[in-house]
């Protein structure tokens, strides 16, 4: 994928994305996520903040991407001054990664985007890797 400058510095600065899966009977499910983008591949920790449930495989969105791995990704920038509003929406494929699969470079990515991140045991968690295809 290329992205254009004004996206590349979006994916850069955005905090935050909304990572869309679809459940078993054909809904979006929409969940706020962090992540990295290295290359044309997006990087999401299934990290230490509470969830609902303690397995990561039993998450609604990782049981999605297990079933339906196709998602689409919303990174956006909203303004009082709706001169600097911006969106970019990614579409791609989606898969559960085990802990102790991933490139080495992924969690120093994380922990240098969000500092939160620091006091986060990312090496011994899984991840989901969203392969960008437009």
């Amino acid at each position: 994928m290329t992205f254009s400058p004004a996206e590349k510095d979006l994916l850069a600065e955005a905090r935050r994305a909304s990572l869309a899966t679809i459940d078993a009977h054909g809904r979006a499910r929409l969940v706020p996520i962090c992540f990295v983008l290295i290359d044309d591949v997006m990087w999401s920790p299934i990290d230490e903040k509470p969830k609902i449930v303690a397995d990561p495989r039993a998450l609604a969105r990782v049981r999605d991407i297990q079933a339906r791995p196709a998602v689409t990704v919303l990174v956006d920038r909203w303004s009082e001054a709706w001169s600097e509003l911006a969106w970019l929406r990614l579409v791609g494929r989606a898969e559960f990664v085990e802990r102790g699969d991933l490139p080495v470079e992924i969690v120093p990515a994380l922990r240098a985007k969000y500092s939160q991140y620091r006091r986060h045991a990312l090496e011994s968690r899984p991840m989901i890797k969203i392969t960008l295809e437009h």
